[in-house]
């Protein structure tokens, strides 16, 4: 009897333990759902997982879980959690069909297979699951197939986002933008509040130009959920590009007001507000409202990483370093994240500044604490990759990609670096990874088809460009790759086909027209082109590319009386248009009326300070007119307003290279260099003039040691330097190899084959030194050397 009453209080205990734990899950269970439903979907976590605490297998909580990490873009996790559910349940409908869409997110076509064949074998008409089918057979390019998955899933289920989205997608891959848009506003009706929806028709309205739409599509998403901060930023991103800055700043004002105090958004919200007025508004205002905020809240670490980062956009090193300093300071732990990052962060400021040394000793002291450090990893890469270390960057990029895969940038870094190391195919091979892994993505496809066009396989390059036009059909920036490599084969009717898919698309950009212009212009079409460069001024009278190849082709019919008139047409409708002041100035040079250009160029310069084509064009005027002392002036303060223009460099380096004043002109060089340690042109001139100019030893050498660098970018202009600095150096089998590829790119290059005759000569080759140097000679205009060229040749 004692016993059995000993039995029963025992079952009684568990019981009410049982009842206690339910009612504790179940109450977990509503505050997550209640929580999820706001959009607070942090907290929603957190939530669920006290409810799967109480009771792991519980599928309903761990699928919430799945969706909240989903929302959180925690992709893993999301993946970890339905696949979960699917285990315990492998006939959950939303699980198979949430994690097919994620398989698909992720590349994985043939998992995302085997859940819709599952999907499928439960309901031959499951939405989801032909939806999974279709999206699978359209990476698979056949369309047909996809089409028809997704008209019988939205047959099945009229409202099915996901349907709506893929046939949207199709429409866009067949060239039927319009149809795209109608499959969506169809979804949008059958689901009002779909946020999904609403995003898709914004990425579709803006390469149209159907900026008001797209706006009306981001604000109704920011309106379905006003705590989350990045809605708000993408329609003051839209906004921002259309120069509308009264209206860009109120969005962000009112997400100011809106999103704060506990919100876990408040302080972005601020620093996004304050980071735009520095840049449309004035930085020191800005600035100076920052570093109140910082006074006031001075824990507050991401409002200190915001005023870092302002001093570095306002171009502030010197603040920006002792920012970071000041936040590395106040860290407890030197070795916690915030700490890390900020040395990251003033490495990166300090290799802005040329100073590379102190950045990768920097950047190496935060490796070591942490190895797998990715902004840091990337950020040795690029140093390691200036110093002329590609394979130590290599490395570096690889570490980084393995624990950042989708982190595209550093797919791209990596294949720069293999580049740079001469490895042109594993360049090719892991761009191509990464745009399989990350098909979407336009900036990769753009860097493949660069690549492709680079090593000069012109029709892979068109190739990636049409893959960006299915994802985006009036993608501006394809749409000219892909005319520029149609013009540079000469391929006038597929040129013409893309300028006028650029009027078709984007009706109100005058681009269409001034690529049409070109065509005629190219096939001696002139009136043709003229009338196209006119319709191009149409949409914007001040454009300076249609208003000057205008006046090229009313030069070239002999008609300057004309150009002439509709330059002072195009200054009368506007006083203030420098690029037809420059015009009109290069005219009145072309007719030796220096004093008259001068004026004009003058003018320019008042009106546009900071373009340093009129300064060039004025010395030209004033030397013209025996103004020596003025056009290097003038030189000199163009350099100093266009921080340090190569144009202007090139140009007050070639003045004093015809004055004889060799120093200067490699002075000139030199400078460059060091303010623009990156720039191949500087490398090459410099390379150059040191080979030509200078007769000590150390010189030739250093001359040598620079042409490393050029030997990366297989330009003709560069191999050229490079065969001539090995000649100086006496290394004449390099230098007719280097100076043999130079010709092959530029063969009526006369300074080249010039070269490469002296390498010959050099050689013992006298045959093949004399035909270079007789093609040298009977090319068209003058060269540096032509004088010892027509002499080697007579003693030949």
């Amino acid at each position: 009897m004692r016993f059995k009453f000993f039995a029963l209080l025992v079952m009684g205990v568990a019981l009410a333990a049982c009842g206690g734990a339910a009612d504790t899950k179940s109450t977990y269970m509503k505050k997550a759902q209640a929580l999820f439903d706001e959009g607070n979907f942090d907290e929603a976590r957190l939530e669920f997982r006290n409810a799967l605490q109480i009771d792991p297998k519980d599928v309903p909580a761990r699928f919430m879980l799945a969706k909240t990490l989903e929302k959180l873009q925690d992709w893993r996790g999301a993946a970890g959690s339905y696949l979960a559910v699917i285990e315990a349940d492998p006939k959950h409908r939303e699980a198979l069909a949430r994690m097919g869409q994620l398989y698909l997110l992720g590349n994985n076509p043939a998992e995302a297979h085997k859940l819709a064949d599952k999907l499928l074998a439960l309901n031959p008409q499951d939405a989801d699951g032909l939806v999974i089918s279709g999206a699978i057979k359209a990476l698979d390019k056949n369309l047909e197939g996809a089409l028809k998955d997704t008209q019988l899933a939205l047959q099945t289920e009229p409202g099915n986002v996901n349907a709506a989205a893929l046939l949207a997608s199709i429409k866009l891959q067949q060239g039927q933008p319009e149809a795209a848009i109608r499959a969506l506003q169809t979804a949008a009706t059958q689901n009002p509040d779909s946020i999904a929806v609403q995003a898709l028709l914004a990425r579709v309205y803006a390469p149209l130009g159907r900026n008001d739409e797209a706006e009306q599509a981001l604000r109704k998403i920011a309106a379905k959920e006003p705590k989350v901060l990045g809605h708000r930023l993408r329609v003051a991103q839209l906004l921002a590009q259309q120069k509308k800055t009264d209206a860009t700043e109120a969005v962000l004002k009112l997400a100011v007001e809106e999103i704060s105090g506990e919100d876990k958004d408040a302080t972005q919200a601020r620093l996004s507000l304050i980071e735009f007025q520095a840049r449309a508004r004035d930085p020191k205002t800005a600035l100076a409202a920052l570093e109140k905020m910082v006074a006031a809240e001075p824990d507050n670490d991401e409002l200190r990483v915001g005023l870092a980062k302002l001093h570095e956009a306002s171009a502030q090193p010197a603040a920006a370093i002792k920012a970071y300093d000041e936040i590395i300071a106040r860290q407890k732990d030197p070795k916690n994240p915030v700490a890390l990052a900020a040395k990251t962060r003033k490495a990166m400021v300090l290799a802005s500044t040329g100073e590379r040394a102190a950045s990768k000793a920097l950047v190496d002291e935060v490796l070591k604490d942490n190895p797998n450090a990715t902004d840091a990893l990337i950020l040795r890469g690029s140093i390691l990759v200036a110093d002329g270390n590609a394979n130590a960057a290599i490395l570096d990029y690889r570490t980084a990609l393995k624990d950042a895969p989708q982190n595209t940038e550093i797919a791209r870094l990596l294949a720069r670096a293999h580049g740079a190391n001469n490895e042109p195919q594993l360049a090719l091979d892991v761009l191509k990874e990464a745009v399989k892994n990350h098909p979407n993505e336009i900036s990769l496809k753009t860097e493949l088809a660069k690549l492709h066009a680079q090593q000069n396989d012109l029709d892979a390059a068109v190739q990636q460009l049409d893959e960006i036009l299915k994802i985006e059909p009036a993608n501006r920036a394809a749409l000219e790759s892909k005319f520029k490599v149609f013009v540079a084969q000469k391929n006038w009717p597929r040129a013409l086909a893309v300028a006028d898919v650029l009027k078709a698309v984007r009706p109100k950009d005058p681009l269409g027209f001034y690529y049409a212009g070109l065509v005629f212009q190219g096939q001696k079409k002139l009136p043709e082109s003229i009338e196209q460069f006119e319709s191009a001024l149409a949409l914007d009278p001040n454009s300076g590319g249609p208003l000057s190849q205008l006046i090229k082709s009313q030069l070239a019919l002999g008609k300057p009386t004309i150009a002439e008139k509709r330059l002072r047409e195009a200054l009368e409708q506007n006083p203030k248009n420098f690029a037809a002041a420059n015009l009109a100035g290069e005219l009145a040079l072309s007719t030796k009326r220096y004093a008259e250009a001068q004026q004009y160029f003058e003018t320019a310069i008042k009106l546009n300070e900071k373009w340093a084509v009129p300064y060039r064009n004025l010395a030209v005027a004033q030397r013209a007119q025996d103004q020596d002392a003025a056009a290097v002036a003038t030189l000199e303060q163009g350099l100093e307003k266009n921080q340090g223009s190569p144009l202007l460099v090139t140009a007050l380096a070639g003045y004093y290279e015809t004055t004889g004043q060799f120093d200067k002109a490699i002075a000139q060089y030199e400078k460059m260099l060091k303010d623009q340690p990156d720039s191949l042109l500087a490398v090459n001139n410099l390379a150059m003039f040191l080979a030509e100019y200078s007769t000590d030893e150390a010189s030739q050498k250093r001359a040598l040691a620079l042409t490393v660098a050029l030997q990366k970018v297989p330009e003709p202009a560069y191999l050229d330097t490079i065969g001539w600095v090995e000649y100086k150096n006496h290394n004449f089998q390099r230098a007719v190899d280097f100076l043999e590829q130079a010709s092959k790119g530029a063969p009526k290059a006369a300074l080249i084959h010039y070269h490469l005759g002296m390498a010959y000569l050099g050689l013992g080759k006298p045959v093949l030194a004399k035909k270079n140097l007789k093609e040298a000679l009977e090319g068209e205009g003058n060269f540096r050397g032509k004088k010892e060229a027509q002499d080697a040749l007579a003693k030949l």
